[in-house]
């Protein structure tokens, strides 16, 4: 009874560390995927995040070894606990190249891009008070104050590409939501690389509805934020990402269609 109870454990356990390897071994090849899409250059918007460029520096090293765990599964052999040694050394060296990220590594086509933006002209957020699209909305509606506020993205082919770093057609900015007016005033850093303030109104009357469109994709390695609508009386209004869509939409809808001023 002894023995069965020893070999039943032994069993158990044989099975769990096989299991624990399997896990492994998904998650290395998940992860050599993710790293294909980030160096081959189909998935370029990482690097526009905070501290991502792990992806291509401490996360390689950490799916060799996922998977040469994996791999322990079928044999532990001394070539193994050589290559084990070198990832390991493959993977403090990845710390030391994310920390001091040297202008030699990355892929040929980040490499390329962090180039071409070093030689753009600097963006300065320091614009006088008269370019200030947000500090002339509200002069010019004083002393009335906005009942909400809200980071958009506003979308239209008008406003073309002032600056290598801006997306075509775009301009950064923020709604002010007022009772009887919705308005739109460029920030600072777009306002830096245009002649003058850029601001837009729609008359609250004329808002007749507002809605979604999809959620967050990434459209040529870039991440787009979900999209909303706003539709007048004369047709499409605006179209702009929000970067915090849900919460826009429910101020958008409180204030210019459930509002008691509505006819």
């Amino acid at each position: 009874m002894v023995t069965t109870g020893v070999v039943a454990r032994g069993a158990a356990e044989a099975a769990e560390i096989a299991d624990e390897r399997l896990m492994f071994g998904v998650l290395g090849l998940i992860g050599v995927a993710v790293i294909w899409l980030a160096w081959s250059g189909r998935w370029r918007s990482w690097q526009y995040a905070i501290l991502t460029f792990w992806l291509v520096t401490v996360w390689p090293p950490t799916c060799a070894l996922f998977l040469l765990y994996a791999l322990t599964a079928f044999a532990v052999h001394p070539v193994v606990v050589v290559l084990a040694l070198l990832f390991v050394l493959w993977w403090l060296a990845g710390w030391v190249l994310l920390f001091v990220r040297p202008a030699w590594y990355g892929p040929r086509w980040y490499r390329e891009e962090r180039r071409a933006r070093a030689a753009e002209p600097p963006v300065t957020n320091h614009v006088p008070a008269e370019r200030n699209s947000e500090q002339v909305a509200r002069a010019a509606r004083a002393p009335r104050k906005p009942l909400a506020r809200r980071r958009v993205l506003l979308l239209d082919p008008a406003f073309g590409r002032p600056h290598p770093a801006q997306t075509e057609g775009t301009a950064a900015g923020h709604l002010l939501l007022y009772p009887d007016e919705l308005v739109f005033a460029a920030d600072r850093g777009d306002d830096a690389v245009r002649p003058g303030p850029t601001v837009r109104s729609l008359i609250a009357t004329d808002i007749v509805d507002i809605r979604p469109d999809g959620g967050t994709t990434v459209t040529g390695g870039q991440v787009r934020l979900p999209r909303l609508h706003v539709e007048t009386t004369d047709g499409p209004g605006w179209t702009f990402e929000a970067v915090r869509a849900g919460a826009t939409l429910d101020d958008l809808r409180q204030v210019y269609l459930e509002a008691p001023h509505r006819p």
